[in-house]
């Protein structure tokens, strides 16, 4: 398990890295990131919300991630105070990510 923060790079092999990832994530202009996925996959996009564990029994800070993909982006934006978004994007569980990247602002 690392944090390497110096590349903005968040690895999930060990600890709950969560609460590192929302706080980064929420203090960040960008926002873009990049999800690698447990499977193998590759995610380019926002959070668009988030799912809150239970601490107390043991679960991650974060436990679910609504993600929006980054073709995505402008349609969320656009939808997000005028209807539901709960049709865009997916969820995604902490269990299932390998790690996270913050792209830089160009």
């Amino acid at each position: 398990m690392y944090n390497n923060t110096k590349n903005n790079t968040y690895n999930m092999k060990e600890n709950d890295y969560s609460k590192e990832i929302y706080d980064k994530y929420c203090n960040s202009e960008g926002r873009i990131l990049q999800i690698f996925l447990k499977d193998g996959s590759m995610l380019e996009g926002i959070f668009g919300g988030y799912f809150h564990g239970d601490i107390e029994v043991g679960e991650p800070y974060v436990i679910k991630w609504h993600f929006i993909p980054k073709l995505d982006i402008d349609k969320y934006n656009s939808v997000v105070l005028t209807e539901s978004t709960d049709t865009l994007g997916r969820i995604i569980k902490q269990e299932e990510i390998d790690r996270v990247q913050f792209k830089k602002k160009k």
